[in-house]
């Protein structure tokens, strides 16, 4: 049969087609492979960084760059203040997005995870400095898992772009290593078990913020509380412990307000920033023991106006109490006038529940004297949530004594409050402040002219005054 010189020509002509399609096609019709975090890898001894380096080469996502830092000039090799200052200028060197630490000792290998900026010990997962996993020095490769993931989860991406690579990038790798916390592969020191265990919190934690938040949270408490069985006295050194019980209190208050602000968790994260707090030796680390104890009070509060327990309320005003004792106006004005709000909210709760004018006049106090520091010009956000407060505890003290002379006073406030609010562009705290007005309002159409006390005004809300807080 003779060949049909039609169907001959279709074949070259229909290849010719599909490859001027393929040279016309534009080059970036694949999408481009997002770039890699930028990770550096440093020790007192290069050897150290480079074997954490060969055993993540390849890891999915990361770019790693060992640079040496050698030891302090004092000879030590831990992660000094002189040596972190090396390590964040090798982070700023290389564009990287984190730095491992890398410390060895008698067959031991120690990991740190050090950012750019200070960690933010409420955020659920935050790694750190004062953030280690001890391994033995062979360095497995289930280990080798964590050690990505927790890499992951110490970044903090800025544009949305890497945001969504690194969400997915996180809750893969996190995915591989919480079965550490399933089956906890064998070591030999009770340090080495607990410090894998709380990485593994932390990295679940994180991944929370960018996965399904409940199931994460969850893996993350277990995954601390199995850390913490296993802990020994002495295992770490004071602030690393504190962060750890930090960073529990952190999960458990986010696991509550997804769930409604559960009881058992508020309770659970209070008893967390309580051995937080008595953790931390006061006399070594006062600021720091003082953060805690502010955090202890506010728990303590938040946990109060759930249950209406007054002994909640006395602890808390201890331990704020506590705090101005480090946190004073004239060393630490920032904090102190936060402490002396939360401290002015506590006792505006607990003059109310106890109907006692005497310590509502207190919270009154509280807030005029904070008033002294955050004025409209240096803190005008704040000043305007501390009139709310101050509206709210003057209202309070009107509706426990006679006359309309503190009504009156705090109707003033809280127009004022609800005006600089306004003005701000504050709407949320802006409307607590004119519902409260709206509750003073109706207690002196009553007072002139009979009638039954309406509720208490809704909570102030402390810096934001929102409707959270008291």
């Amino acid at each position: 049969m003779a060949d049909n010189p039609t169907h001959m020509a279709s074949k070259p002509a229909r290849f010719l087609r599909r490859l001027l399609a393929a040279i016309g096609r534009p080059a970036d019709a694949q999408p481009a492979a997002p770039p890699p975090f930028q990770v550096v890898l440093c020790a007192p001894v290069a050897a150290y960084a480079e074997t954490v380096a060969a055993a993540l080469e390849g890891m999915p996502g990361l770019r790693l760059r060992v640079v040496p830092v050698g030891q302090d000039d004092s000879g030590q090799q831990g992660l000094t203040t002189a040596t972190l200052i090396r390590v964040r200028q090798a982070m700023v060197d290389g564009e990287a997005d984190v730095a491992i630490w890398c410390e060895g000792f008698a067959n031991r290998l120690t990991l740190r995870w050090i950012t750019p900026m200070q960690p933010d010990d409420e955020r659920p997962g935050c790694f750190g400095m004062h953030v280690r996993m001890e391994l033995t020095g062979s360095f497995e490769s289930v280990f080798v898992e964590l050690a990505h993931a927790a890499t992951l989860a110490a970044i903090q991406p800025e544009s949305e772009e890497r945001r969504r690579n690194h969400a997915t990038l996180l809750a893969a790798a996190a995915e591989r290593a919480a079965i550490i916390a399933e089956v906890p592969p064998f070591l030999p020191h009770s340090r080495q078990q607990a410090t894998t265990l709380f990485c593994v919190g932390h990295v679940a934690a994180a991944t929370a913020a960018v996965d399904e938040p409940l199931p994460w949270l969850e893996r993350s408490v277990a995954a601390y509380r199995r850390g913490l069985e296993r802990l020994r006295p002495d295992d770490l050194p004071p602030m690393e412990e504190a962060i750890v019980y930090r960073r529990l209190a952190a999960a458990l208050t986010a696991l509550a307000e997804r769930s409604g602000d559960d009881v058992s968790r508020l309770r659970e994260a209070a008893a967390a920033w309580r051995n937080a707090a008595e953790t931390l030796p006061r006399a070594s680390l006062p600021f720091e023991w003082a953060t805690d104890q502010v955090r202890l009070g506010s728990a303590l509060y938040r946990l109060d106006l759930k249950t209406g327990d007054p002994a909640l309320l006395r602890e808390a005003l201890a331990a704020l109490q506590a705090a101005l004792q480090v946190f004073t106006r004239s060393e630490n004005p920032i904090r102190w006038t936060e402490t002396m709000l939360a401290l002015a909210q506590v006792l505006e709760v607990y003059g109310d529940q106890s109907r006692n004018p005497d310590i509502l006049q207190k919270a009154v106090d509280a807030c005029r004297a904070v008033l002294e520091v955050r004025t409209a010009e240096s803190d005008p956000a704040g000043r305007a949530a501390t009139l709310n407060t101050l509206g709210s505890a003057l209202f309070l003290l009107g509706k426990h004594g006679e006359g309309v002379h503190h009504l009156d006073e705090a109707a003033a406030v809280l127009r004022a409050a609800r005006d600089e609010l306004r003005a701000m562009g504050a709407e949320k705290p802006a409307a607590v402040a004119e519902r409260n007005l709206a509750h003073v309002d109706r207690l002196l159409r009553q007072r002139g002219g009979g009638g039954t006390s309406p509720r208490p005004p809704e909570p102030s809300g402390g810096e934001g005054a929102t409707d959270e807080g008291a």
